[in-house]
């Protein structure tokens, strides 16, 4: 009974690294990795897991129990990734170019 894992968190896992050729960079925050199934609403528990991690402007990982074949990342997926690591962050974002935190900036 002790020795069995908890088989809700086990699961074949792939690595999926994206790359990205749009003119929108990655952008990152004070909270790299996040969960792209996470519930932002309180008290809504997640029940599922996959990995986001951007590694460059240009380049991401993904931790996924998901077999994804295309390595090219769309504009309207980057700005997907791009909001979920805005929305994820505690306070801060980064980003190698201003522009691409414009859509993010409270006016």
């Amino acid at each position: 009974m002790g020795n069995k894992p908890n088989q809700q968190y086990v699961w074949q896992k792939y690595l999926k690294v994206w790359e990205n050729d749009s003119k929108i960079p990655f952008i990152t925050g004070d909270q790299p990795v996040i969960n792209i199934h996470a519930s932002l609403i309180k008290h809504v528990e997640t029940t599922d897991l996959a990995l986001y991690y951007p590694l460059s402007p240009t380049m991401s990982l993904l931790i996924t129990k998901e077999q994804l074949c295309n390595t090219k990342c769309s504009i309207e997926r980057v700005k997907e990734y791009n909001d979920m690591v805005e929305r994820q962050s505690l306070e801060l974002i980064f980003a190698n170019d201003e522009l691409a935190l414009h859509p993010y900036i409270l006016h």
